[in-house]
Order: C-alpha cells, then sequence, then structure tokens
C-alpha cells in the first residue's frame, strides 16, 4: 500500500551494508525506497544510488529488501531542500 510507513514489531535481526547487526529498537520507523522517493520527489533508483554513495544508510530486511530510518531521510530531507 503506497504511503504506508513500515515499522518492525517485535524487532528483527537485520543486516547493514551486509554485516550482522543488533536488533533495531522497538518502533524505529523504516520507509520503503519508495516512500523515500516521493519524500525527495525523485526515482526509487536514486534513493538506491544515495544509500550506494553513503548519503543514507541502507537497511537490509531477512527478504534482502533496502529499507531507510525515517529520522536520517528526516535529516537528509532538511538539508537537501535547504541547498536548493
Amino acid at each position: 500500500m503506497r504511503g504506508k510507513t513500515d515499522t518492525f514489531a517485535p524487532p528483527l535481526e537485520i543486516s547493514i551494508r551486509g554485516e550482522r547487526m543488533s536488533r533495531l529498537p522497538d518502533a524505529e520507523v523504516l520507509l520503503t525506497p519508495r516512500e523515500v522517493a516521493d519524500l525527495f520527489g525523485v526515482d526509487p533508483k536514486t534513493v538506491t544510488r544515495w544509500a550506494k554513495a553513503g548519503k543514507l544508510t541502507s537497511i537490509r530486511t531477512l527478504g534482502g529488501h533496502r529499507r531507510y530510518r525515517k529520522s536520517e531521510v528526516d535529516d537528509l530531507r532538511a538539508n537537501y531542500f535547504k541547498a536548493q
């Protein structure tokens, strides 16, 4: 469903950039590439490129899908629109 925010409850074990990490805190809000793209007015592939360039931390679900922390996206958004 478009516009839906994903949360992990209970938190799942995830990997960040291929490394096993600890569990996310309860109610950590994660966004899909499409949701992030919609916030910036860009294509989801652009969001993936930002993650590869280190502008955003990409979190991989156990199924291999990318997710992005809403708090980190909000910080990037503030700087992104300030610079334009």
